[in-house]
């Protein structure tokens, strides 16, 4: 008992914080970056807390709920099934750091499209591959049963993030013209 409390310590120490973490790995790189690159990071890194709090927060409330119940009733009547502490609390641990990750998704779409790696209109070429691959990528959880839960952040990020830029791209084009 001793040793799992310890453990489930440690994994909430480390889920509490990632996002300072990651928010320090960004801050670590940030001075190799120029003027331009840094106006871009500056404001994608202060979304990663922001993004990855309510990835976990999602994965919390919806998620994990649904993937405990599931995995506790899953052929119930040929086992008893007896979870144990360390492996209940490595498991919430990691689908709630996934979800936080996947949250930053967005980010990482925002910024490609502001470093100009691949433009809107890239991105609007190719949004059904995209989408077919995160449904793809989806698959697995729905043995959890979480298959709508875990895909469907993932596609209104995307789908948010082609248009954002396309707005700011107008917006600036108006005033410029």
């Amino acid at each position: 008992p001793f040793l799992t409390t310890i453990t489930v310590s440690a994994y909430a120490a480390l889920l509490l914080a990632l996002p300072f973490i990651l928010f320090q790995l960004y801050a670590f790189v940030l001075p190799a970056f120029s003027n331009e690159e840094r106006r871009v990071a500056l404001p994608l890194m202060t979304m990663v807390p922001v993004l990855f709090v309510i990835g976990v927060v999602f994965g919390y409330f919806l998620a994990l709920p649904r993937a405990v119940a599931f995995l506790q009733n899953y052929n119930d009547g040929a086992f008893d099934i007896l979870v144990q502490a360390k492996d209940y609390y490595r498991f919430c641990t990691l689908l709630l750091a996934a979800m936080g990750v996947l949250f930053q998704i967005p980010i990482g779409v925002l910024a490609i499209v502001r470093l100009r790696i691949l433009t809107v209109k890239q991105l609007r070429a190719y949004r059904g591959y995209a989408l077919i691959l995160f449904a793809i990528i989806a698959v697995w959880p729905q043995l959890l049963g979480l298959e709508r839960s875990a895909r469907q952040p993932v596609m209104v990020g995307f789908n948010r993030r082609w248009w954002e830029p396309a707005q700011a791209l107008r917006r600036a084009l108006a005033r410029l013209g």
